[in-house]
């Protein structure tokens, strides 16, 4: 809890005892939570997106440019407030979200690339991935430093660091993708994949019969 991302002071630096989080939004109906390496991602059934945890200059929770809350209060991203958010993911230090209308939107690091956005500018705020507007997402998954998203065609797409091949592509050729690419593989043939995961810096895939993974 050094950043404060199990919801109390940075001074409290552990918490082995299970403590509620937020118990100033008991009604809220939590649906959904992510963890990164130095934050806390919360969504509500009806969309609203609180975060906890790390204030520095990489913008984590969002909302980095609004300190009016401590940061290890659990705080509604303010630029979210008229999005209704479906589905949340967080990597080591960078964070990715869905909305009902299929818009994506990331922040945080951005070293490698992985927020998808054609740079390696870290941001503040929710920015929206405009490379994938028309494309329907069904799954967010991160890594420590790169982003895989499973469209509703089942494909899969893939940005930030690849120095392992987790984003499926050869890293002697390409270290790492600034925008989100589909993985080409013969290995997939012509199966749809159904499921996506992540661990800190490989992926893998299944279309509910076979697994694949890379990195």
């Amino acid at each position: 809890n050094e950043s404060g991302q199990c919801g109390w002071k940075s001074d409290e630096h552990f918490r082995v005892k299970p403590n509620e989080v937020v118990p100033g939004l008991r009604d809220a109906h939590f649906c959904q939570v992510a963890c990164g390496s130095v934050m806390t991602l919360a969504l509500t059934q009806h969309g609203t997106l609180y975060s906890f945890g790390s204030k520095d200059v990489e913008g984590v929770l969002g909302r980095s440019n609004f300190v009016r809350w401590p940061s290890f209060q659990a705080a509604a991203i303010p630029t979210m407030y008229f999005y209704a958010v479906v589905e949340i993911a967080a990597g080591e230090r960078h964070c990715i979200l869905r909305t009902r209308y299929n818009r994506v939107f990331s922040w945080g690091r951005n070293h490698h690339g992985q927020l998808g956005l054609g740079d390696t500018e870290t941001r503040a705020e929710p920015t929206e991935i405009r490379s994938l507007i028309g494309v329907e997402m069904v799954q967010l998954e991160c890594g420590a430093a790169h982003t895989a998203l499973l469209s509703k065609g089942g494909q899969l797409f893939c940005v930030g660091s690849n120095h392992h091949g987790q984003c499926g592509v050869d890293p002697n050729e390409r270290a790492q993708l600034v925008r989100p690419q589909t993985v080409k593989t013969g290995a997939f043939g012509d199966n749809s994949l159904t499921q996506i995961a992540c661990g800190r810096f490989h992926t893998l895939c299944t279309d509910s019969v076979k697994v694949w993974a890379f990195g």
